[in-house]
């Protein structure tokens, strides 16, 4: 049976489409357990292999190191290829990846094989975007994406609830690696069943098009290059946050660990809110910049709000709205590459890796920065006090943004109809 279809192009997705993004999103919601879990499952690697602190935190920040350096070369090459051949081929590379860190007898192989499973993921995120162009029409994209933001947050809460669970039912950390490598090796068979490529006679003519290096024809789309700017500074606060803020809470606010922990919890919560809302309204609104600037602006008085009060109860609201401005422009910023006039399907994707390079930069640099800061002049708060300033670059970026939404489209249109 042919896993592909040429079909024209719809205003409106088809059904299996939510089939096919239905089993990718399955595929990452566990996923994320070994990049977000991975705090659980040190304490027992480190007993077991005899390794200190220090590694492990190579460990732990080999994904995000590997991610920031890694994506745009591995995107520009990756998406040379069928969307579905280089998706069967990452899942099941990760699967054998994740089984072999189960097995590892000693730290080094087991950072080696991290790292390889981190380098064999990523080709699956060019894949992802690609399919999205053949299945979805522009209209439904920023509501395909704040699906998938919201899911990919709600792998975040899964993985710190889930895997300490995890790790008793399964016998240790092993355990946890062999049964996601499992759990991944019947995704990769569902995807050879069942997953699809939709070639439209429009997404043929697309991809036809692309002569150069996808990478060298991003120089004339600037607002990629204002987003990737721009991103950086609200991964830098919220990974400092989620960092130092717990600390901060118990040792100055004079809160307890079990109540920081919950207000704490709150901040993903009001993202899941944003990023299931946020592209559902920028599509109805017909608008993109109001959610992307606004945002970046506010953000900073949301994070300093939750260095000023010990009210539980204030802190909790604080911690969803300030959770629900931090993914409110994610869905929005990560449609307009896709609807850049004349642009490629390749340079979508090569567009949103380099994105990608730099929010994932954003997010290894704010611990780096805070502790720095910490230690140089011995005050947590002002740590986090000069990082709440770092989502501005979000809001100057969304300024210079051109309007790219459903209004712009169509206010093209008829200016083209008018000559």
């Amino acid at each position: 049976m042919s896993t592909e279809t040429t079909v024209p192009a719809v205003e409106k997705a088809p059904g299996y489409a939510w089939v096919v993004m239905g089993l990718n999103w399955a595929r990452t919601l566990f996923g994320s357990i070994l990049v977000f879990g991975i705090g659980i499952l040190l304490k027992g690697m480190m007993q077991e292999l005899s390794f200190g602190p220090a590694q492990a935190g190579y460990l732990s920040s080999a994904s995000w190191i590997l991610t920031a350096i890694l994506t745009i070369p591995m995107t520009v090459w990756a998406s040379k290829f069928s969307a579905k051949l280089l998706l069967t081929v990452s899942i099941f590379a990760t699967a054998i990846a994740y089984l072999g860190q189960g097995w590892a007898p000693s730290y080094g192989i087991l950072f080696a094989i991290r790292a390889i499973a981190v380098i064999v993921s990523m080709a699956a995120t060019p894949a992802l975007t690609l399919l999205k162009q053949q299945w979805f029409p522009l209209r439904q994209m920023a509501t395909v994406n704040g699906i998938e933001n919201a899911l990919g947050t709600v792998g975040q809460v899964i993985a710190t609830a889930l895997t300490p669970l995890l790790m008793l039912w399964l016998g240790g950390w092993r355990g946890v690696h062999y049964a996601l490598g499992a759990y991944m090796l019947l995704m990769g068979v569902l995807w050879v069943l069942f997953g699809r490529e939709n070639l439209t006679e429009t997404y043929k003519a697309r991809m036809a098009t692309q002569i150069e290096s996808p990478f060298k024809a991003l120089a004339k789309y600037r607002p990629i290059w204002l987003l990737s700017l721009g991103w950086p500074g609200t991964t830098l606060v919220w990974i400092a946050f989620f960092t130092f803020w717990p600390t901060f809470a118990v040792e100055t606010l004079g809160i307890p660990m079990t109540a920081a922990g919950p207000i704490l919890s709150l901040l993903p919560f009001g993202s899941i809110v944003a990023s299931l809302t946020s592209g559902i309204i920028s599509d109805k609104i017909g608008l993109r910049k109001p959610l992307i600037w606004i945002p970046g602006f506010l953000l900073p008085l949301g994070y300093f709000g939750m260095l000023q009060t010990s009210s539980v109860p204030l802190l909790s609201i604080l911690s969803f709205i300030t959770g629900f401005l931090a993914y409110v422009f994610v869905p929005p910023g990560f449609t307009i590459p896709y609807e850049m006039p004349g642009i490629k399907p390749r340079e979508v994707a090569v567009g949103l890796g380099l994105m990608m390079s730099f929010i994932t930069l954003g997010g290894a640099l704010g611990p780096i920065i805070a502790g720095n800061i910490y230690q140089a002049v011995g005050s947590i708060y002002t740590a986090l006090a000069i990082c709440c300033l770092s989502p501005i670059t979000m809001g100057l970026a969304g300024l210079f943004l051109p309007e790219t939404g459903r209004r712009a489209r169509e206010a093209a249109a008829k200016a083209g109809a008018g000559q």
